[in-house]
């Protein structure tokens, strides 16, 4: 009985560590690998620090291999080929996540490669021209803020990576307005997405600088567009009933975001 403990212990602590240095062997590359494995072993000795619900847990792993210098990222001169999976969610809602953690990590110039969808398989493929690597330590971090957990990753060559992701849980706005106070929408480069989900109703009005051409689309929790409001013509104001399946508002220029040099004010009213 003892013996067969022991045994348990020792293929579930074995299994910890082949997983373990195989994902740093795929994040770092090889021939660093190999180089440095004693020294690896030495800093990943404490296995079990590094899972989160018996799952591998990314952010820690990349931020001690951070700090001890072995997470070296440094700009290229030819643009980044990235593959993001997932076998889980909407693939809308998938690039709309992935593509603003982009965006926020400086990212403008992403260009699609492909996407191909197999039975619950969704993968976007991406060139990132933007001459400077993807830290992989921000992408996780900012990923963990939208709930979005990291399965996989691994680095084929300094500007080939992929990433496996699970989204079931994922935050696409993560927070919702104030209720019934005006609210100050600053000036931004892309269009302005809010959670309204529990709002009857909504007011924009624009800034006396801007010349707003409302484009304004509600969406469902699956980003299936339940309707849309757009005019060519130059507004100060609008208010839009808002249906009970409503979860989330883009709100965006007819022709450029560039016409909302002045920011906008929302009010939301709550749903009784």
């Amino acid at each position: 009985m003892v013996k067969h403990f022991l045994l348990l212990i020792f293929l579930f602590v074995s299994m910890y560590a082949k997983n373990i240095n195989n994902s740093i062997l795929d994040i770092i590359g090889s021939k660093e690998y190999n180089l440095k494995k004693k020294f690896i072993n030495i800093i990943f000795k404490d296995k079990d620090l590094y899972y989160s619900e018996n799952k591998l847990d990314y952010l820690k792993v990349l931020q001690k291999l951070r700090n001890e210098g072995l997470l070296n990222i440094s700009n290229v001169s030819s643009p980044l080929r990235v593959a993001f999976t997932t076998n889980n969610g909407n693939s809308q809602i998938f690039i709309k996540v992935v593509k603003d953690t982009l965006f926020s990590l400086g990212f403008s110039n992403i260009n699609t490669i492909k996407a191909t969808k197999q039975g619950k398989k969704f993968v976007w493929v991406v060139s990132l021209g933007n001459n400077y690597m993807l830290d992989p330590l921000l992408f996780v971090k900012s990923m963990n803020t939208k709930n979005v957990k990291i399965k996989s990753m691994k680095r084929y060559s300094k500007t080939n990576w992929n990433y496996v992701l699970d989204i079931k849980n994922t935050v696409l706005v993560p927070q919702k307005l104030e209720y019934d106070n005006i609210i100050k929408l600053p000036k931004s480069l892309r269009a302005y997405w809010l959670n309204i989900e529990g709002s009857k109703k909504v007011q924009i009005q624009s800034g006396v600088n801007n010349s707003w051409h409302p484009y304004v689309v509600l969406y469902n929790n699956n980003l299936k567009i339940i309707s849309s409001i757009i005019k060519n013509k130059k507004s100060r104001k609008i208010q839009i009933n808002i249906p009970s399946d409503a979860v989330y508002l883009k709100i965006d220029d007819y022709y450029t975001i560039k016409n909302i040099r002045d920011g906008l004010s929302i009010l939301i009213q709550k749903k009784e």
